[in-house]
């Protein structure tokens, strides 16, 4: 089975946005990957965190599509020992940064394919273990050499994650314990397993009573 990736992207706002974003997942699926984009039927009204948890308990890795969702022409950093001004500022939904950080949290391997000029906050920092790939919003990309490049080491290491999350899944359906074994059982069915463990142990003492010196051997 395919291995699935939760894909965090916005709504579109226009069509440069739409077609950018359907050209990333088409490249996903052109992998042999599964995209996993959140729906309305995804989302709980209650949390909407305990949904995305849901939707990224079945998978193996984690992108994020990231286009201006504000822009701003100047504005204010607010920052000690003074603020500066800004200029021709924009930034993705807030959701980017969200499931960026539980994708990561998780141990998901994170590719960020971030539009050129967002400003590089947070997640979309050129810093630390998460290296984003900007560009323009250009669907030709998906065929560049950098991108492809990016693309794929980021599938090895989907892939590494999935086999490692099968063996554990494995591993652990194996480990059956007495108290399970029982604890699934009908009290009947139980109550019978327990008389026939008792029946076995008490004929193997009566055995090594009369083959050894006539004693019990407690």
């Amino acid at each position: 089975m395919p291995a699935k990736v939760f894909v965090s992207v916005g709504s579109p706002a226009d069509v440069t946005q739409k077609k950018f974003r359907e050209a990333i997942i088409s490249a996903i699926e052109t992998t042999g990957l599964t995209p996993r984009v959140m729906s309305n039927r995804d989302w709980d009204y209650k949390n909407p965190l305990r949904g995305l948890r849901r939707a990224m308990s079945d998978c193996s890795g984690a992108i994020v599509i990231a286009y201006a969702r504000y822009e701003f022409p100047n504005g204010i950093e607010k920052r000690t020992p003074r603020s500066k001004p800004l200029r021709e500022t924009a930034f993705p939904t807030s959701w980017n940064q969200i499931e960026a950080a539980m994708a990561y949290e998780k141990g998901l391997p994170l590719l960020v394919v971030a539009q050129t000029g967002l400003r590089p906050d947070a997640m979309f920092e050129n810093s630390g273990d998460i290296r984003p790939y900007w560009t323009d919003l250009d669907p030709e990309v998906c065929h560049s050499d950098g991108f492809l490049g990016y693309l794929n080491s980021w599938k090895e290491d989907v892939i590494a994650t999935a086999n490692h999350q099968y063996k554990q899944e494995v591993s652990a359906s194996q480990k059956v314990t007495v108290r399970t074994l029982f604890t699934s059982l009908p009290w009947n069915e139980g109550l019978a397993v327990i008389s026939t463990i008792i029946g076995i142990v008490i004929a193997a003492l009566s055995v090594g009573y009369r083959v050894g010196s006539g004693e019990w051997p407690f």
